[in-house]
């Protein structure tokens, strides 16, 4: 009867064993480190400049003047971007009004009521290999074209228009590359004496948003 009953509790601890071992398994962890996730980085320069210093003041203009400006625009972060330019709110000053002005009809008494910005035009584009360019058009399509009047322009913002030359690959504007921006200012012959005296304020503002 005793080596029955040891029997019995030698099979029970044998099945135990074999119960309790159904639940071990074999197993391995590995781990992946993350060591460093790091943004990117859009940075433009005007002119080789961060931040732009170019300051831009003419005086004693008069029909028939002109005058051309480029700027040379580098992306010089890690990602590329989407090149656009800013015209800001434009500010005509009246400046005082003399006889000549009065003679030509100038009505206006405010301050900020200068005609110069409804008389001088611009015109503005992307260049390439210096010599041709592409024109920016605005968030409609408009283009700005030549002789555009520049209180029309007021706090616009345009981009290269990529429509018409899509095989230049100015869309964007990736690391390390430059674009030249050419602006035209004239001020036409046919203007008279309405605009002395009269001055104006404006900036170029110039984005590189995210491709």
């Amino acid at each position: 009867m005793k080596k029955v009953l040891f029997s019995v509790i030698a099979i029970l601890l044998a099945i135990g064993v074999v119960g309790g071992g159904a639940f071990a398994v074999f197993s391995d962890v590995e781990t992946v480190e993350v060591g460093d996730i790091s943004a990117g980085t859009l940075d433009l320069t005007v002119g080789g400049e961060n931040p732009c210093t170019e300051h831009i003041t003419i005086s004693n203009i008069a029909p028939g003047w002109e005058a051309r400006f480029y700027f040379e625009l580098k992306n010089t972060g890690s990602l590329p971007g989407k090149l656009s330019v800013e015209i800001s709110e434009i500010i005509n000053k009246e400046n005082g009004r003399g006889y000549p002005e009065l003679d030509a009809g100038d009505i206006t008494y405010g301050g900020l009521e200068g005609e110069l910005g409804a008389n001088l035009e611009v015109w503005f584009f992307s260049m390439l290999d210096g010599t041709r360019g592409v024109r920016m058009v605005d968030d409609v399509g408009d283009p700005v074209v030549n002789k555009t009047i520049l209180d029309t322009l007021d706090a616009k913002t345009f981009y290269v228009d990529v429509s018409l030359h899509p095989e230049y690959g100015l869309a964007t504007l990736e690391p390390n590359e430059t674009q030249t921006c050419k602006f035209w200012l004239i001020l036409p012959n046919t203007v008279g004496n309405i605009i002395q005296s009269d001055s104006v304020e404006f900036d170029f503002i110039f984005h590189l948003d995210q491709a």
